[in-house]
């Protein structure tokens, strides 16, 4: 997802740090890659949903359709 990347690229740049020190570099990457994980783990588990219930959607109205056809051919 490159707009999670661009997005997160801001929240590292907007981080006080001192370049020079080694240890803040290494926190201030440490917690944005936490944060950016997070996000995308929970813009998956969204999307994933998203796509079952888009499925099943579907699945359920071609079952409808076919019983309805069905009914239709039993009761002629």
């Amino acid at each position: 997802m490159p707009h999670n990347f661009y997005l997160h690229s801001g929240i590292y740049q907007v981080r006080k740090i001192d370049s020079r020190n080694q240890e803040e570099i290494r926190q201030a990457v440490k917690y944005t890659e936490a944060d950016s994980n997070i996000q995308l783990t929970i813009a998956f588990i969204i999307n994933s949903l998203l796509l079952i219930m888009g499925a099943l959607r579907v699945g359920l109205f071609e079952t409808v359709r076919s019983l309805a056809c069905m009914t239709r051919l039993i009761i002629r």
